[in-house]
Order: C-alpha cells, then structure tokens, then sequence
C-alpha cells in the first residue's frame, strides 16, 4: 500500500494575517462586553433609583391621606412653604398625620445638603410630645415640589392654620439626577375632608 501523508503547514505570512484577524475579533469582543456591562449597570442603576424615588413618593401620599387635621387643635396643622434650593424647587410641607400605627404624628419634608449632596430629609416626631427623628430619605435630589390644589387653582403655600382646613388636592413631585439624565416622578394625594 502505498501511504500518502499530508502534512500541512503554514507560512509565516498566513500566521500573522490570522493573528490579526484573531485579534481584532478579541477586541472587538472585549469593547462589547464592556460596552453592555456598563449598560446593565447604568440600567440597574437607574431601576434602583426610581424604584426608591417611587417609594418615597408612596410613603408621602400615605402620610398625607392619613392626614390629621382637628378644628381648634392648634397642635394639628398643614403648612406648605414654596423654597428655592440653589435654583431648584424645594417645597417645605409640615403636617400632623395617623400613619404608622402609633397615633398622631408631627411629619416635615424639606431639603437639606448633606456632605455637599442634596437630600430629602424627613423629620418626624410624636404631636404631643418634645423630641424628633430625622432621615435622610433620598439623595441626589434636583427637586422637591408640593403644590395644593383647592378650587381648581394651583397654590405652592398653604397654612391650615390661617385657612382653616386642607386642600382639595395636594401634588408631589420629586426630580431625580441619575447620571446625567433628570427623572422626573409625581403623585396626586387627594386629601379627605376634615
């Protein structure tokens, strides 16, 4: 029999060019795969940040539809301050409210910088009582804004105490930096009666 025996070789020309076919196919992997991890962090990123702004914004309506609002009680009050916060909106609103199961509370949302970051604080504290907690609730905030809606116009102050009773509507907005985008989020609290 007779045996044939191939043997294959490569010139050194055809060796470079596949390595550099090789190796633009590497690199062109290596700049996707990172090109998407940093997508799917900014993505998650992102998610986390309007999940907790979304969750702020649950636990204010909550607060403020368990509003708390007693005629002659001067100890029970709404008050909402229109502020600016270097040139952002920064709303102050101050209630009494029955939520979190352990009677009535005094709540404040204002915003305040923390280690030159602004932040959402809340203050809150037994009504009848001396003492406070405060919270940083959410950082990295570009704006705080509560106007009231009463009789179909818009207010961005309000004191129960003066008016004698809250307003129709009461709308919360916050404006989160995520990156370099602004997300804005907002919630309409339709306040009961007193």
């Amino acid at each position: 029999m007779n045996e044939k025996r191939f043997i294959m070789g490569f010139t050194l020309i055809e060796l470079l060019i596949s390595l550099a076919i090789a190796g633009i196919i590497l690199g062109s992997l290596y700049s996707t795969f990172f090109l998407v991890q940093r997508i799917t962090e900014f993505d998650s990123n992102f998610i986390v940040k309007v999940e907790e702004g979304r969750n702020v914004l649950t636990g204010i309506r909550i607060e403020l539809e368990s509003l708390y609002l007693r005629s002659g009680d001067e100890r029970t009050y709404f008050v909402l301050k229109d502020r600016d916060y270097y040139g952002r909106s920064a709303s102050t609103v101050s209630f009494t409210t029955m939520s979190g199961g352990s009677g009535i509370q005094r709540v404040s949302y204002y915003v305040d910088e923390v280690n030159n970051m602004p932040f959402l604080i809340k203050e809150g504290y037994p009504a009848f009582k001396e003492g406070s907690m405060k919270a940083e609730v959410l950082e990295d905030i570009e704006g705080f804004l509560i106007v009231a809606v009463d009789q179909g116009k818009e207010f961005r102050t309000w004191d129960s105490k003066i008016i004698g009773r809250v307003p129709e509507i009461v709308r919360v907005e916050l404006a989160l930096r995520i990156g370099e985008r602004i997300v804005r989020l907002s919630q309409f609290v339709k306040m009961k009666k007193q």
